[in-house]
């Protein structure tokens, strides 16, 4: 981590289960690492910005039945446009923390999603 002098953490959350997780990171990344470290929810944050960013962390739950929070549902828009080039993320370092209840059918969807 710390190749990185700076640090996105982007989540989606509904009940506040990823927010607080990407607070808790923010702290911990902070302290042992050094590294400065923003967070956002996923609405807030402009996603053509995201070429520029040097890591980023997405922090992503499930709602319902495998849906995106509604805390990201712009986000995911501008991620399932048919006009993004499939480049356009290439040089992108990230890591996705999905997380949900593992007995529903769609477990951590939202997650697996922003991966492809």
């Amino acid at each position: 981590m710390s190749q990185f002098s700076t640090l996105k953490i982007l989540y989606g959350s509904e009940t506040g289960t990823a927010e607080d997780l990407s607070f808790w990171l923010r702290r911990v990344i902070c302290f042992i690492h050094g590294v400065e470290a923003t967070v956002s929810e996923l609405n807030d944050y402009d996603p053509v910005s995201l070429p520029s960013e040097t890591f980023v962390i997405f922090v992503v739950s499930t709602a319902g039945q495998g849906d995106a929070p509604k805390n990201m549902s712009l986000f995911w828009k501008f991620l399932l446009r048919k006009n993004l080039a499939t480049d356009s993320l290439a040089l992108l370092t990230f890591t996705v923390f999905g997380l949900g209840d593992s007995s529903y059918e769609k477990f951590n969807a939202a997650a697996r999603h922003t991966l492809e």
